[in-house]
């Protein structure tokens, strides 16, 4: 009958584990310090003016429906006015471009 020996480890434990534990406090230490320090700054609130939303089809279709139930949903929850503009033609493409060539507000 053979006895393995070595199978089962006793001791003190590798040090990679040790190194990856001080990964791990490391880590968490800077992980707070960045969430401590992001709780200091502040931006502005968001949206500061009504939202367009640009539907690329007529009105009275599926897509303007669900555009003006979810604008109704996001009036409430973000507290400005969000306007619902129809652009139809070319399937879509010609609201593609009014959108593209809009001015970047942010």
């Amino acid at each position: 009958m053979t006895i393995a020996t070595g199978f089962f480890r006793s001791g003190p434990p590798h040090a990679a584990s040790s190194t990856v534990t001080a990964r791990k406090v490391w880590f968490a230490l800077a992980f707070s310090a960045a969430w401590t320090i992001g709780g200091f700054a502040s931006a502005q609130v968001y949206p500061l003016r009504p939202i367009t939303w640009v539907v690329g089809y007529s009105v009275g279709g599926p897509s303007d429906t669900i555009a003006r139930i979810m604008a109704e949903r996001m009036k409430v929850t973000l507290g400005q006015p969000v306007v619902i503009e129809n652009v139809n033609g070319a399937a879509g493409s010609i609201a593609v471009g009014h959108v593209a060539r809009a001015a970047p507000d942010g």
